[in-house]
């Protein structure tokens, strides 16, 4: 079952986000360099921060036929619709 992997897999998922450093040396200027085996991955670390920050809003315009009207659609997380009252209901654990 999946869920017994979880933490292993979050583990993965994090060295994936800061990558895998083979060796790191710091010049006599104090300036470091990092050589990495497996540099650190964009979307690991954006799908990281989303799940613990909450997705940021998107926005979205669609045309209607004919180029009517745009249609601009804000696509955010619940919590976030809660705090700036755009739905009605409790905004917990903010």
């Amino acid at each position: 079952m999946i869920r017994r992997e979880l933490p292993e897999l979050i583990k993965r998922l994090i060295d994936l986000a800061r990558g895998v450093v083979v060796y790191e040396t710091v010049g006599p200027d104090g300036q470091g360099e990092r050589v990495y085996r497996l540099p650190p991955d964009q979307k690991a670390l954006t799908y990281l921060l989303d799940r613990v920050l909450g997705r940021p809003a998107q926005r979205m315009e669609m045309v209607g036929e004919g180029g009517t009207q745009p249609l601009i659609i804000t696509l955010m997380p619940r919590q976030e619709a809660l705090r700036e009252g755009f739905i009605e209901g409790e905004a917990r654990g903010t």
